[in-house]
């Protein structure tokens, strides 16, 4: 029995009393397994990391954010509105400071203002169907100006700037909206899992590269030396660069434009991407020379590869330099050809870009238009287009007379068009351009209404036709 107890079987031993059997030990995980299993865990532990920055920059949304598109959808009222503001910056510029609730106040409507900052009708259609996503509206009102229907670079150019969502919630409806959208799929998947938004907001904190502020202030904050109050259009990088909401005039709003001719001019080349002016160089020259113009600016968009048009010749050429004759790159160099004498003299006018308007791209952000009027038509929906106010210095400044071949030298080309939607489609049709005085107490740069100007176009201006404003928008 001794024995027995000493040993069980053959080379067991006993354990000894008060201990227990030892459990088995696991093997190392080796081989393939190994590496798939701590590959599993880094792969873990990043998700979690990155949602918790993910959150983070989340947050950051919310607590810096009052003007973004999107964002002033996704936390709009749930019942229905009277109007909805679509269009470009001159619609935007109603939702400075308190404008909002002033004219809210003024015609006894509520408002939700969608303008966006250099959006075409590509832009306005994504918010429209964001909108309608969850939120009902009894009329629309579009701020229509000409220069977002000739150029991709105010539709799909601004779809892609990635500025434009990275104020934008997350939110379910917005990605269905933006993958749907075969212009904005890419940055459906950028805005789904939150890439560039993290860059901006977490990789700026981090650095200190942004100081932060609510968009209202002009959200990012970037120091020029000189003319701050106007940098931020003169600079497409900047424009680009910074969220919608961070609309560049907001600390413009209160302030009068003392009016520079040189500028007004750059703003409509800019806005149009079409350049003009005229030779300021010597007669029976081989080149353009313009020293008002740096050629170079990315603000104009001129590009060796293009066409330059001596329209007092009736010459062009495709540019094949650009150079400097007395101030930084204000000479453009090609060889003239199918005009008068096929060269330069003082006063020559000249036109970069093209002499028509391209058909093809108008019909398309035209059909994309008209297809949104119909979508609210739809809904019941009563439809308003309205021309917006522009000042004398620079409503002569539009390229319409430049485009000789399809305007036929009729400035009111656009606006016979836009006669003809607003009839085929039976929706009202207001032109205000001429409606406020074109005085700097009422501007607060080339081409948008200071505080002043908005009082005076929410009470007292009128269309051509008489009706103000105001009556326009009473329920």
């Amino acid at each position: 029995m001794d024995k027995g107890r000493e040993t069980m079987q053959s080379g067991q031993k006993v354990p000894e009393k008060g201990q227990g059997g030892q459990p088995p030990k696991l093997p190392k995980a080796t081989g393939a397994g190994g590496f798939l299993w701590r590959g599993l865990i880094f792969v873990l532990v990043g998700l979690v990391l990155y949602s918790g920055v993910y959150a983070w920059s989340e947050n950051l949304v919310y607590s810096n954010t009052e003007l973004n598109r999107f964002y002033k959808i996704e936390t709009a009222q749930t019942g229905p509105y009277d109007w909805v503001f679509f269009g470009a910056s001159h619609a935007l510029v109603m939702d400075l400071q308190d404008m909002n609730a002033q004219l809210e106040e003024i015609t006894g409507s509520k408002i939700l203002n969608l303008g966006e900052m250099g959006g075409g009708p590509a832009v306005s259609g994504v918010l429209l169907d964001y909108f309608l996503a969850n939120h009902e509206t009894r009329g629309a009102v579009y701020f229509v100006d000409s220069f977002v229907f000739y150029s991709d670079f105010w539709n799909e150019g601004r779809l892609a700037d990635v500025g434009l969502y990275q104020r934008a919630p997350f939110d379910p409806a917005l990605v269905k909206v933006l993958l749907q959208n075969p212009a904005t799929r890419w940055k459906g998947l950028d805005y789904l899992f939150g890439f560039s938004k993290i860059n901006f907001w977490v990789t700026g904190k981090i650095n200190s590269l942004r100081e932060y502020k609510p968009d209202t202030s002009g959200g990012t904050t970037f120091k020029r030396d000189i003319m701050p109050d106007i940098a931020a259009w003169l600079d497409n990088s900047q424009l680009f660069e910074s969220d919608i909401s961070g609309f560049p005039q907001a600390a413009s709003f209160t302030k009068r434009w003392g009016g520079l001719p040189q500028l007004d001019r750059q703003r409509m080349d800019y806005l149009y991407g079409v350049v003009t002016g005229t030779h300021r160089g010597v007669a029976d020259a081989v080149s353009l020379t313009d020293t008002t113009k740096n050629f170079s600016d990315a603000n104009l968009r001129v590009a060796v590869g293009g066409t330059l048009t001596n329209v007092t010749d009736g010459s062009s050429t495709t540019i094949t330099a650009i150079t400097t004759t007395e101030k930084p790159n204000d000479t453009l160099v090609g060889v003239l050809a199918g005009g008068a004498e096929n060269d330069w003299d003082e006063g020559d006018v000249y036109v970069y870009g093209n002499m028509e308007v391209d058909m093809d791209l108008f019909q398309r952000y035209m059909t994309d238009f008209e297809n949104q009027i119909e979508r609210l038509k739809e809904k019941n929906a009563r439809v308003v287009l309205i021309r917006p106010p522009l000042p004398n210095w620079v409503r002569n400044m539009t390229p319409a007379d430049a485009w000789k071949k399809i305007l036929s030298n009729k400035e009111d080309w656009f606006d016979q068009m836009l006669k003809e939607v607003a009839a085929k489609h039976g929706v009202e049709l207001y032109d205000f351009s001429k409606s406020v005085p074109s005085q700097s107490q009422y501007w607060m740069d080339t081409d948008h209404l200071n505080q002043a100007g908005m009082l005076y176009f929410a009470q007292e201006a009128k269309a051509a036709s008489g009706e103000l404003f105001k009556d326009i928008l009473k329920p």
